[in-house]
């Protein structure tokens, strides 16, 4: 492992630092990794950063997105600043003007940002969401009933045949 790597292009880096500028990687792994204009299939470290930048998957301790976009990140604190990801999990996150598909965390503080699943055990500021923990409970309820409701009715229609 090296000391530090500036990386444009690759399909599979290993260092202790990685900045990567513009280009792509497939899959990165390093204690701190630095993406600005660039783009990774799967990135591990233990930080991460993200400027105008794109990933797939981020597994980081500590992860800070700025005008980034993810599909899947888990760390223990997660810092998204207009930023966008499809499902987040973190012990804290902190959003400002970001959008999360489903974001679970154990607290969240948010300034002006949406969330279409919100489970947390606290939550601190304003965020627009669709199903909080609450919310998310009780669909997941009625889903259950509903459905044993169906599976009795179908049961009960085969016993008459």
């Amino acid at each position: 492992m090296g000391a530090e790597l500036p990386v444009a292009d690759a399909e599979e880096v290993s260092a202790e630092v990685i900045h990567l500028e513009g280009g792509r990687i497939g899959r990165v792994e390093a204690e701190t990794v630095n993406i600005d204009q660039g783009g990774a299939n799967s990135v591990k470290a233990g930080k991460v950063e993200m400027q105008r930048s794109a990933a797939v998957q981020v597994n980081a301790e500590r992860i800070h997105m700025q005008q980034s976009a993810t599909v899947a990140l888990r760390g223990q604190e997660l810092v998204l600043e207009q930023s966008g990801v499809a499902l987040a999990m973190a012990d804290q996150a902190h959003l400002q003007g970001s959008r999360a598909g489903v974001l679970a965390g154990g607290t969240v503080h948010s300034q002006d940002s949406k969330s279409i699943i919100l489970l947390a055990g606290e939550v601190h500021g304003n965020v627009e969401t669709i199903l909080d923990t609450r919310g998310a409970l009780i669909a997941g309820m009625a889903a259950g009933m509903s459905a044993g409701v169906l599976l009795l009715l179908g049961t009960l229609l085969r016993r008459r045949r």
